[in-house]
């Protein structure tokens, strides 16, 4: 405590004439107007225990104002500026106090009884409030702020001190920073109170009878076909109830607190301010829908969408004018619409209502009401007029209960979809705005869609509102004269300048939306990106809602987060859940500063939440407030306070999963690790790389810029990371010349000397070496290498073309490749029904072995080799090698088929690859596809009992396993694993389609959508970089992960995609892991790590722990006799017939391979009119009209139109066979280059081959 006295010398030597001589304050209020004692707030004492002082009682301390009732002025005696002077407080609170007292922010009174007796001596202090006197004086001063710090700091605020009878024991100092919560945001997230909607709280009766139907199960919500979930009813219940209802919410920055006379008053502790009022703003009419992936929130919305139809927003305030006076009378129906369009009556829900219950015709009514939309007028902001300025006229708004929705593009055929699936036709009148040339209707038109789906790049294209072609805007001054260049030498000018009819204008800014809702919003937590622009500025909604299961990078739901160690199905998943919950709950500022900033900047810019947007009058900054922060000067990031959980219960709805689990029971989640042993060919991968590690290691002395790991090297290393990543399924890039290159750097740096080459390490490259160097006898291994070629082991092939296809030499089980394997498929099944389906076989294959050698040598020609470093070959650390790209290669042949029925000799020909598969139509193709091969047939023998990928062979176990009973959902991280998978499932003649990274956001989403509803499709391939979010793949109850993801966040996604509301079967995942390899070493590390391990490992390489794995890596010994015979392989759990296969005939996928087959002959039919110099004309019945009716039947279910149905008549489609592509590979190919790739789903496996030059006859 700070000690003060009173002195009498002090007193005789400070008289009051000779301090109010000295004193000048700058700040003090005139003391004919100083404010009363009852303005100010009783905050607390400054007290001393044991002190006694000496003074004459005759000492008068004076005031200049009548005392509040509650002082004893017998015995409470003020001290002001001019008696401060007898009170001698020490330093520095003693200058801080005189400051206050100078500018009248605080009052101090002294108690006379105790002065002179030995009692303690209390000073009551006053504070003056901010929200008093605001005209007369200013406090907001730097230098005040700090005093008044100093001073509330050693304030005691208990009762007791404050009427005179302090007690040691029940000393209470004035809390400085406020409330503190040590606690970290994903707790804070995870014990949000599950939505608990309340309907009387309502005043708007028609969003209190939406709230009602909802709520009551027995009630059916008009146009949803779907009976919704009671959680799913109470989170769509508490958003209509938000929306309507919006209440006056504390400023959160202010802390509610009790003086001790029991008066409540409020402080802010970042800006030391005190009210002596509360300060309110308006909840947000939005927020967060966050409730767990897969629990239905598409389906939410749609319920909240729908029983808020034709609810209007609230004309805003400012813009609301009183109805003018007619000059003759209205009728009854225009003064009736007029106020209903003043007061946002939803009148047309009403007709509704009374048409459905009784029966009577409302259309005319409705037509009226149609006739005179709501609109107001907002006014240009006045300016200082200038000459030449322009004038602009007041912007017009119409009204409209409309609802925009922004998704993801690969989203919007799986919104189409649920609005299929959970809505009546014709319930809401939806329009589809998807591709980036969709235009939009004019606002009149638009305003009478009830949903507006759009997608986010579509969305963010009406930034362009403003300007021109060229991104122009006019500026605030008129041009009157042309200055653009003359055209030649005449006097007419190539005019350029920008026309105001050349500005393109957003319809969307003419129009007042009900609601806005972003879809996958957590992408808007952006300051200055397009689509929070659009959203922003353009859009006027009176709802906002974001829609996302983690509305912060890395904040997910407990119950998902525990998905990584597959214990969420647990009997006690409750104790499990708190148990999480628990040991995570401790504040860490590293760990939860990305997701804070992002919700800052949700909050902000999209969602509009005061006081942090910019638009709010005193905006504050949101990690001042959030943030519990020690020291004024500087943010020290102590903690959360308590804003942050005022904003998140006042923004989030999510249901927590005991609530859930309540009401709904998910099919039970089970996730394991299966570990595999590495065949043959992963162990001399394995080796390989290890060898490559070892070399550049030691060889560079790890110095320099040789070494690998050197700072110099980062993107050689994340390439090289990448391939020994891509090496744990199937790795072809190593060349021979590679091997040989590092084994004789490592051999020439072993035979030099004064090298600082360890024992250690001499004893590790040559251990390496050798194992290395067992490869350059393997000849299997060294043709996979020139063909990059997945080795497929075949039983029994064809005797007389044996020497054709096999690779690397005619032993048992003969190698194949599986590229040329599918082409040897395609050959015989297209003339299965031949007396010799096997005739040309040999010299077909020996061709195609041709082409793929040609491939290599060229590559190999373009110097595509070589070393990056003495021990680093390119191929090591260059990109990995996509074989789809590799195949595609191959150009149209140039023999006709009678030279291919003649050919007889044993060399292989120079010729090229088939570049087109042609198919076989009519009764000729069913009569292939239904034939089966005679019992004797030698063809019916032949089978791959095998590949060179332990992976690979037992995924195709499992898929062939499951796949009639249940469908699969493979992740994958590298585009050649799922191209070497597809081609396996082309040869079983499994559906599937790839979800590859490279395909257009609209292929993708129609893929999701085609698996889910085509039950003949059984495999999804999904790259886990595209597809581990926001998609819905409920119907695969099996998932694989080839690699191990190893970022948790990450793999809970991804399994959530298929482990949601809709699944019907238990769901099963594995996670792939090889045996004593790098890939198991660091799958152990990454489940080792923590979370904030995680966190500051932006690449997993990044951990040092992961980096000393990789550098120490111990290479995977063998046997020889591993590389012999079946024992090179990894087995399949059931040998496959290869020729003549059950279902090689249905194979096409409706929807999937026609449109690839016409956009590939448009590509292929404009390539060629530019060839010709031919210019394509768009037909006239594609051009946009002026005027287009919208009004009409359904064009689809829930009366959803696309744009294009709009404005322009379908373009002409053209049927052509399809192309043989795997699906989800074909985007990243040239169009010309598809032909020669097996297809996932092309119209036929069993096409013939163009290699004629024409069509393969059967016979």
């Amino acid at each position: 405590m700070d000690s003060f006295h009173l002195s009498q010398s002090d007193a005789l030597k400070d008289s009051p004439s000779d301090s109010s001589s000295k004193v000048r304050p700058a700040a003090c209020l005139n003391r004919s107007r100083r404010p009363a004692l009852r303005d100010y707030i009783p905050v607390g004492c400054l007290h001393h225990s044991t002190f006694r002082v000496n003074l004459s009682p005759d000492i008068e301390l004076t005031w200049h104002d009548e005392y509040d009732a509650n002082i004893d002025s017998a015995h409470w005696k003020e001290v002001d500026r001019e008696t401060f002077g007898l009170v001698n407080i020490s330093e520095p609170l003693n200058v801080d106090v005189q400051k206050l007292l100078d500018a009248d922010c605080v009052r101090l009174f002294i108690n006379l009884n105790r002065l002179f007796t030995n009692h303690q001596i209390i000073i009551r202090v006053y504070i003056l409030p901010d929200d008093v006197y605001r005209n007369q004086s200013s406090r907001d001063g730097r230098l005040l702020r700090s005093a008044l710090h100093h001073l509330i700091g050693r304030l005691d605020v208990s009762p007791n001190t404050w009427h005179g009878a302090p007690m040691p024991d029940c000393v209470q100092m004035f809390n400085v920073w406020g409330t503190f919560e040590d606690r970290s945001l994903f707790f804070l997230f995870n014990k949000l109170e599950s939505p608990s909607p309340d309907a009387t709280k309502v005043r708007n009766r028609f969003s209190r009878c939406a709230i009602n139907d909802l709520l009551n199960h027995k009630i059916h919500i008009p146009g949803l076909k779907t009976l919704l979930y009671p959680y799913q009813a109470r989170s769509a219940a508490l958003m209509v109830q938000r929306e309507a209802e919006p209440v006056l919410e504390l400023d959160p920055r202010l802390h509610e607190r009790t003086s001790p006379m029991r008066k409540v008053y409020y402080y802010n502790p970042r800006d030391v301010s005190f009210l002596s009022t509360p300060r309110y703003y308006e909840s947000n009419k939005g927020g967060i829908l966050a409730e767990t992936m897969g629990l239905g929130k598409t389906l939410i919305c749609l319920a909240v969408i729908l029983s808020t139809q034709y609810h209007l927003p609230n004309i805003p305030s400012q813009y609301q004018q009183s109805l003018a006076r007619r000059p003759v009378a209205a009728s009854l129906v225009n003064m009736t619409i007029s106020t209903i369009n003043k007061h946002s009556i939803p009148a047309r829900a009403a007709l509704r209502k009374i048409e459905a219950r009784t029966g009577e015709e409302m259309m005319q009514c409705i037509k009226e009401l149609d006739q005179c939309p709501a609109t107001y007028s907002i006014p240009v902001e006045p300016v200082r007029l200038v000459r030449g300025q322009r004038k602009y006229a007041p912007r017009q708004v119409q009204i409209c209960s409309g609802t925009i929705v922004v998704v993801p593009r690969n989203l919007v055929h799986q919104w189409q979809l649920q609005l299929k699936d959970h809505v009546e036709d014709n319930a809401l009148k939806t329009i589809v705005i998807d591709k980036p040339g969709d235009p939009l209707p004019s606002p009149s038109k638009l305003a009478e869609f009830d949903l507006i789906i759009f997608s986010r790049p579509r969305f963010e294209q009406e930034v362009r509102d403003g300007t021109d072609s060229q991104g122009r805007r006019l500026s605030k001054k008129s041009v009157t004269t042309c200055n653009c260049e003359y055209i030649g030498a005449s006097r007419i000018r190539d005019c350029r300048c920008l026309k105001a009819d050349e500005i393109y204008t957003s319809p969307l800014k003419y129009l007042h939306f009900l609601r806005i809702i972003i879809d996958e919003g957590h992408g808007f937590s952006s300051s200055n990106s397009a689509a929070v622009f659009v959203g922003k500025e353009l859009v006027t909604a009176d709802r906002r809602w974001v829609i996302t299961g983690t509305p912060a990078k890395d904040l997910l739901g407990v119950e998902v987060d525990l998905l990584k160690n597959g214990i969420e199905d647990s009997l006690d998943a409750e104790a499990l859940r708190e148990r999480a919950i628990d040991e995570r709950k401790s504040f860490d500022f590293q760990e939860d500063a990305g997701a804070v900033k992002s919700l800052g900047l949700l909050a902000s810019n999209f969602l509009k939440v005061h006081p942090w947007t910019r638009s709010t009058e005193g905006a504050a900054e949101w990690e001042d407030y959030v943030y519990w922060h020690e020291d004024r000067q500087r943010k020290t990031y102590s903690g959360f306070s308590c804003v942050m959980r005022k904003v998140l219960s006042s923004l989030v709805v999510k249901t927590r999963p005991c609530d859930v689990e309540r009401d709904i029971t998910l099919p039970p989640l089970t996730h394991h690790t299966t570990y595999l042993e590495p065949s043959f060919h992963d162990k001399m991968t394995a080796n390989l790389f290890i060898q490559v590690l070892r070399s550049n290691a030691i060889t560079s002395e790890r110095t320099d810029g040789d070494y690998l790991f050197h700072r110099k090297n980062t993107k050689p290393r994340a390439h090289l990371l990448a391939n020994l990543r891509q090496s744990n399924i199937i790795w072809t890039g190593f060349r021979e010349k590679d091997v040989q290159g590092t084994l004789s750097v490592s051999t020439s740096y072993l035979e030099k000397e004064n090298t600082r080459c360890s024992p250690e390490d001499r004893k590790l490259l040559q251990e390496s070496m050798k194992l290395a160097g067992a490869v350059l006898d393997c000849p299997g291994w060294k043709a996979l290498g020139r063909t990059h070629e997945l080795g497929v082991f075949v039983d029994k092939w064809p005797d007389q073309s044996c020497h054709s296809w096999a690779l690397g030499g005619v032993v048992q089980p003969m190698l194949v490749g599986i590229y040329h394997l599918l082409q040897a498929q395609i050959f015989v099944n297209t003339k299965i029904t031949a007396v010799e389906p096997t005739k040309g076989l040999k010299e077909f294959g020996e061709t195609v072995i041709a082409q793929a050698y040609s491939n290599y040598d060229s590559d190999d020609d373009k110097n595509q080799g070589g070393q990056l470093s003495a021990s680093i070959p390119i191929s090591c650390v260059d990109e990995t090698p996509v074989a789809a790209k590799i195949h595609a290669a191959a150009k149209s042949p140039k023999k006709s088929r009678q030279q291919w029925s003649n050919q007889s000799t044993e060399e292989p020909q120079e010729m090229n690859l088939p570049a087109k598969i042609t198919a076989i139509r009519g009764k000729k193709r069913a009569e292939l596809d239904k034939f089966v091969l005679p019992s004797e047939s030698p063809l019916r023998n032949s089978h791959v009992i095998g590949t060179t990928s332990a992976k690979i062979s037992y995924l195709l176990g499992r898929i062939i396993g499951l796949e009639r009973a249940e469908k699969i959902l493979v992740f994958y991280d590298g585009e050649n694993a799922a191209y070497y998978i597809a081609q396996c499932l082309e040869l079983l003649h499994i559906k599937h389609l790839i979800y590859a990274n490279t395909l257009r956001a609209e292929t993708r989403s129609k893929y999701i959508v085609a698996f889910n509803m085509d039950p003949t499709i059984r495999v999804l391939l999904m790259d886990i970089r595209s597809g581990a979010l926001g998609l819905n793949v409920n119907a695969a109850s099996r998932v694989f992960f080839l690699n191990p993801c190893n970022r948790p966040g990450i793999e809970a996604q991804a399994i959530k995609r298929a482990h949601r509301i809709g699944q019907t079967r238990p769901v099963e995942v594995e996670t792939l892991v090889l045996k004593g390899t790098i890939e198991e070493a660091i799958f152990q590390r990454a489940k080792a790590m923590t979370r904030k391990d995680h966190q500051e490992a932006k690449n997993l390489e990044d951990d040092f722990k992961i980096t000393d794995i990789i550098q120490n890596a111990k290479v995977i010994p063998f046997d020889p006799v591993e590389g012999q015979g079946e024992a090179q392989m990894a087995k399949l759990a059931v040998p496959q017939q290869i020729f003549g296969r059950e279902g090689r005939g249905d194979v096409k996928i409706e929807g999937i391979d026609v449109d690839r087959a016409i956009r590939g002959e448009t590509a292929q039919t404009k390539k060629r009119n530019q060839q010709d110099g031919e210019t394509k004309r768009t037909p006239a019945r594609a051009k946009k009209q002026k005027t287009v009716p919208i009004r009409g039947p359904p064009a689809t279910p829930a009366t959803e139109l696309n744009v294009s149905d709009l404005f322009e008549s379908p373009i002409p489609g053209s049927h052509s066979t399809p192309q043989s592509t795997p699906q989800g590979l074909s985007d990243s190919i040239p169009t010309s280059q598809q032909n020669s790739l097996g297809s996932s789903a092309s119209a036929d496996r069993s096409l013939s081959l163009s290699i004629f030059g024409g069509q393969v006859s059967p016979n």
